[in-house]
This record gives structure tokens, C-alpha cells and sequence, in this order.
């Protein structure tokens, strides 16, 4: 089996690293389904989606976004593609991602606060990459906050709308798009500015509702207030410590208000049929079902055509009705292991969480047990490729 020759061509891995048998039945097919508007990949892992991926992006005219759930897989996109001149890749990612070296070494989250501007930010200079760059990698918190919240992406007030977009890890998607529409409220910041959270023994959606309208809102209007007008009283003080937790907690608020602006939208007949009151250590969480309505209103506009990819997708009919997309207007595939069942067992062996706290000091015994078990399966298969 080879590359259909109109794809071959926009081939990411180069005379050195030829398709294998997955990729060349997964680009092939992609080829076939190209004019489909959502499009579901689903290969093994190892099976190199990534490349699939990408080689289709070229394909389709070299202008895409690639979101994935976690920072660290960003890297791997940079890592792997970042030299790659004819994807002209770049990685964006949130502020506090970035070190502002001019003023000792804190994150762009703090220095962008902090007086006087600098002259070359390594934010704002990511920020102008990522928008220039034919194929832009997030993850997808900072993608949905950015189309949301910002206008890095328009010209002016109009959705720069790009050819494709990958959802990497596609089956955590619903769980990204439910949680960034959901309503989080806290005891302790009710208590701190002198509200009551209905009982957690007898509340009920309407209470919570009720509360949000009556005294949640509310609230948050005034603190926002007060907080915007210390915040610009600090601007001309040295106390940039202050000034720091100030802004911090006036995004904070800023967010909420945005958050629960949809909620007092909607009629209580409606949320009580579409969201879920979840109790949570902190306090509660209200949040929709489901993520139609934050795929169709926030990621769908940015992109013409979707490639969903996946190791554990749950089949076409699932993953459509999932994200409210009409089966007929989608393509699904799921392709076998190249590798002999005999030679691919799978031993569960957890060793510690690669998340974005894999590095801090309180997981330095769980890194040296995982460093330990990798040597013990490397020296196991010491001599075989």
C-alpha cells in the first residue's frame, strides 16, 4: 500500500522517516473524506496521528490550528515539527508559560502587570507568532479563553476562520468544553465578601439560581468595581506585590461575571433541563450536560473542518451525538494496530501523574520510581529494536 501521490507529497516525516502501513491507510482515507466537514481518526497509540495530522493540514492548504488537552503535549508538537519550514509551526500558550526576564525573572503573567512595559515581551512576541504561524498548537483551555475572551484571532471584531482544525486526544474534548462553561462558586469567597451559598443540605438548581441572580451577580458587579478602581490606584505605587493579587483577583471576578452573564440569559425551565448541580470540596459547581452549545458557539466558528483524533473514541453515533453533530455530515474510521496482539500487551504499571505538577519537588520520589521502572523495561529488552 502506498500514499495516494496528490497527499504524498505534503508528507511531514521526510525520506528519512516514511509512512508505515497505519499512516498511509489513515492519510489515504483522509484523502477520500476531505470534502466531510468533521472528520473522526481513530489509530492505536504509536500508531503516529500526529503526522496523519499534520500531512493533512498541508494538504488542505497549510492553515490550521492543532489543540490538545495538556501543555506537555504542546511540547511534543514543538519538539517534533517546530523546525519543520513548511508547516511554520508555533506553540502559544498562557501567560504565565513565559519568564519576563527584564524585571527579575517572574512569569509574563505578573511582569505584564507590573510598570513600566516592556520592551520585548516574550508573551506578546508569542502571541504575534502564533497568529502569524500557518499552524498554530494550543492547549484547549487557552484556545477556548483566547476565541472567547480576546481578539488575538480577528481582524477587528471578525473571526479569522482557518482551514482546519485538530482536535488532538479528540475523546476528552466534551469534557474541556463542558468544563469551561461551567459555573464554579465558592464557600470561602462568599463568605469573604458576606454572602450566603444556599444549603448545601437542601439546595436545589432553582436555589442556586435564585442566588446567582439575587446576590451572586450582584456582588460581583461591586467587588469588580472596587477592585478596578485599587488596582488603578496601585498603578501608581511601588507596591507591585499588592498590585499583583489585586489583578489577579479582578480577573478572577471578571471571569466569573462573563461566566454567569449566560446563565442569567437563559429561563430556569431551561437550566434545570440542561445543567447539573455538582457539590464540590470547595463549594459548587453548575454546569451544562452538554457541550453543544460551547462547540457550536465557540470552536466551530474558528475553523472550516474538523479532524477529531483518538485512540479511544466511542464510535461514530456516540462521538456525534456527543458534540450535537449530525452523523451525515461526518466521517469516521477506526484503524487496527499494525502490531500482532502477541506483541503488544498491556501491563498496568501507574507510577505518578504527568501533569503540569510532574516537575515540583513533591513528586521527586514518584520521578525517581518512574526513572527506576523505565531503566527495569528498557534493560529487559536490552538488544531488540
Amino acid at each position: 500500500m502506498e500514499l495516494k501521490k496528490e497527499i504524498a507529497k505534503f508528507w511531514v516525516g521526510g525520506d528519512e522517516n516514511p509512512p508505515r502501513r497505519t499512516q498511509v491507510e489513515g492519510l489515504n482515507w483522509l484523502v477520500e473524506n476531505k470534502h466531510k466537514k468533521y472528520i473522526f481518526l481513530e489509530a492505536p497509540v504509536g500508531a503516529g496521528k500526529t503526522y496523519m495530522g499534520l500531512t493533512f493540514s498541508r494538504y488542505m492548504k497549510n492553515f490550521a490550528y492543532a489543540l490538545t488537552p495538556q501543555v506537555i503535549l504542546q511540547h511534543q508538537y514543538e519538539d517534533d515539527f517546530g523546525s519543520n519550514k513548511d508547516l511554520k509551526l508555533a506553540s502559544f500558550y498562557g501567560k504565565s508559560n513565559y519568564t519576563c526576564q527584564s524585571k527579575g525573572g517572574v512569569s509574563c503573567a505578573i511582569g505584564t502587570i507590573v510598570s513600566p512595559k516592556c520592551n520585548d515581551c516574550p508573551y506578546a512576541n508569542a502571541k504575534k507568532q502564533a497568529v502569524d504561524a500557518n499552524n498554530t498548537v494550543m492547549n484547549y483551555a487557552m484556545a477556548l479563553s483566547a476565541w472567547k475572551y480576546t481578539k488575538i484571532f480577528k481582524d477587528e471584531e471578525t473571526i479569522i476562520k482557518r482551514n482546519l482544525l485538530i482536535a488532538d486526544e479528540g475523546h476528552t474534548l466534551d469534557s474541556h468544553l463542558v468544563s469551561f462553561d461551567a459555573i464554579q462558586i465558592t464557600d470561602n469567597w462568599c463568605a469573604d465578601n458576606l454572602i450566603t451559598m444556599p444549603n448545601k443540605k437542601t439546595r436545589t438548581i432553582d436555589s442556586v439560581v435564585k442566588f446567582i441572580r439575587s446576590d451572586y451577580y450582584s456582588t460581583l458587579i461591586e467587588v469588580y468595581d472596587s477592585l478596578l478602581d485599587e488596582v488603578e490606584l496601585l498603578k501608581g505605587t511601588q507596591d507591585n506585590k499588592l498590585l499583583v493579587k489585586k489583578t489577579k483577583d479582578l480577573q478572577f471576578v471578571e471571569s466569573q461575571i462573563n461566566i454567569t452573564n449566560d446563565i442569567l440569559r437563559e429561563d430556569i425551565s431551561d437550566i434545570k433541563e440542561n445543567y447539573v448541580l455538582v457539590d464540590t470540596p470547595l463549594g459548587i459547581e453548575l454546569k451544562r450536560l452538554f457541550s453543544h452549545r460551547a462547540f457550536k458557539t465557540l470552536l466551530e466558528p474558528n475553523t472550516k473542518q474538523i479532524l477529531f483524533m483518538s485512540s479511544t473514541f466511542l464510535g461514530k453515533e456516540a462521538c456525534c451525538a456527543e458534540l450535537g453533530i449530525n452523523p451525515d455530515d461526518a466521517a469516521y474510521i477506526s484503524i487496527d494496530s499494525e502490531f500482532d496482539p502477541e506483541n503488544r500487551p498491556v501491563t498496568y504499571m501507574p507510577q505518578m501523574k504527568m501533569n503540569y505538577k510532574w516537575n515540583d519537588d513533591s513528586n521527586k520520589k514518584n520521578r525517581k520510581n518512574l526513572l527506576a521502572t523505565i531503566r527495569q523495561l528498557v534493560e529487559m529488552h536490552d538488544g531488540e529494536n
